[in-house]
């Protein structure tokens, strides 16, 4: 039985922005912007938690909004979208 080599599956995600995500109702986000603008951009579990519970959507639709909406926000700011965390 001889193997032949494979060659690497590439795995490219798109990110669509916010208002383009078809699964997020208008109050989900309008909650969502709230708390990315005016407490956290970078939410830790907890906040995480009560973000998803006060817009509806699992924890992990959840972090996986902000995520998306921090590496918009940095390229924005002119920084790049997915390198460390920016501090003052």
């Amino acid at each position: 039985m001889s193997s032949s080599p494979r060659s690497p599956t590439l795995i490219t995600a798109r990110l669509s922005p916010p208002g383009q995500m078809s699964r997020i109702s208008d109050d989900q986000e309008r909650i969502l912007e709230y708390n990315f603008g005016h407490l956290t951009k970078t939410p830790d579990g907890i906040t995480l938690e009560i973000i998803a519970a006060e817009s509806g959507l699992s924890v992990e639709e959840t972090a996986k909004w902000f995520q998306h909406r921090y590496a918009l926000w940095r390229q924005k700011e002119g920084l790049p979208p997915n390198s460390g965390r920016v501090t003052d």
